[in-house]
């Protein structure tokens, strides 16, 4: 899952939904995940690939569909 973290952040930057119930002048730890796609499934971390049997993947498709995955973790 994609995180992104800011800290030290103006409430003033924020929009105003999120600014309800924050002291003016305040500054903030703003903390943004993005959701997994519905149906989409976690990529398995490397360290359970290494020394891997065959019948790891049911089709080249979920192989090419995997490294997409972890590719796209670094854009």
């Amino acid at each position: 899952m994609e995180k992104h973290v800011v800290e030290h952040y103006p409430v003033e930057n924020l929009p105003p939904e999120l600014r309800e119930g924050l002291e003016a002048g305040s500054r903030v730890k703003v903390t943004v995940e993005v959701e997994a796609k519905p149906g989409a499934r976690e990529p398995r971390p490397l360290s359970q690939l290494m020394g891997s049997a065959k019948g790891l993947f049911a089709s080249p498709e979920e192989v090419d569909d995997f490294i997409r995955q972890l590719r796209d973790e670094w854009d």
